[in-house]
């Protein structure tokens, strides 16, 4: 497990209690089997993915890195305003049943 302190722009996000949200519109089909399999080789390639954002017992907070935790989850959103404005769960920095995650929704 690797831990380090927050970014200032990292700490102002936690603080704020506020998901970051990117948003990318793709045209045509999206096969949802290969996402989820691209998702898991950047997990792979990017640890900071399977990170969050923890408080230690002392008041800091600090991005832990678990080298065992899960990727980014594949999820189903409903639309684009949804996912922007559902609370964090927890006090945990992340989204999506406490990991990073992709939503797909369906234009309006």
């Amino acid at each position: 497990m690797v831990e380090r302190l927050l970014a200032p722009h990292e700490a102002a996000v936690a603080e704020a209690g506020v998901r970051v949200v990117l948003h990318s519109e793709v045209e045509g089909d999206l096969d949802e089997e290969i996402l989820a399999e691209a998702l898991a080789r950047l997990r792979f390639c990017y640890p900071l993915l399977a990170g969050g954002i923890i408080r230690r017992a002392e008041g800091e907070q600090v991005v832990r890195i678990d080298e065992t935790a899960p990727g980014p989850l594949l999820n189903n959103g409903v639309d684009l305003d949804q996912e922007i404005n559902t609370p964090l769960p927890g006090t945990r920095a992340r989204c999506c049943d406490s990991r990073c995650c992709v939503s797909l929704t369906a234009p309006a």
